[in-house]
């Protein structure tokens, strides 16, 4: 009887043990999946952002006469380093993953 109560508790210890190693790998595996799906969504924000400062740029280049040549160079730039930020930030987020 003692020898069965024996097995007995070290089959449940080897069970417990089993069950907290797969509930740590499901919990890390949660963990990753909660960050990339972030990640995603910073990306998707900040890619929006981006397209909407286009948008705002292009209108103000064409609300802009051809005299304010100095004006549309600044814009253009704006445009340029609005879209080199937003590459940049996926590249980041990429490597994060």
């Amino acid at each position: 009887m003692e020898r069965l109560n024996a097995e007995m508790a070290e089959r449940k210890m080897d069970l417990d043990i089993e069950y907290s190693d797969k509930e740590k790998a499901v919990t890390e595996e949660l963990e990753k999946i909660k960050l990339d799906a972030e990640t995603e969504q910073k990306k998707i924000l900040k890619d929006r952002q981006t397209q909407e400062k286009l948008v705002m740029f292009k209108k103000l280049m064409e609300a802009t006469g051809e005299e304010n040549a100095s004006v549309k160079a600044y814009l253009q730039k704006q445009m340029n380093e609005s879209e080199k930020e937003l590459d940049a930030f996926k590249r980041k987020a990429d490597r994060d993953k």
